[in-house]
């Protein structure tokens, strides 16, 4: 049997289709954390938990934007505060995270 490069071709689609498929969509997401008086905190560190080379921090306005996808989970850093988890569960979102 004599493969022509258009079956080849066709073979190596087929075969990529399932990595397209599994590719997750990835947001950016934004917002901002406060403290428990609601005053606003910069630098603290926002990472990815799976990937926790993966961050940013918030500004002096206490803002903060990142990339992540569905599923994720972000977490929260500040010294002498718990830390904190968010699920990211939609695109665009706007999040508001108070530091206890």
């Amino acid at each position: 049997m004599q493969l022509n490069y258009k079956n080849i071709l066709i073979i190596c689609l087929l075969c990529l289709l399932p990595s397209l498929a599994a590719a997750q969509q990835t947001y950016n997401m934004g917002g901002t954390v406060y403290d428990e008086n609601g005053e606003t905190l910069p630098g603290v560190s926002i990472f990815l938990k799976a990937q926790a080379m993966i961050g940013t921090a918030t500004d002096i306005d206490g803002k903060f934007k990142i990339r992540a996808s569905k599923g994720d989970v972000l977490v929260f850093s500040y010294i002498g505060y718990e830390n904190q988890e968010y699920l990211v569960d939609a695109e665009n979102e706007k999040i508001k995270v108070t530091m206890v």
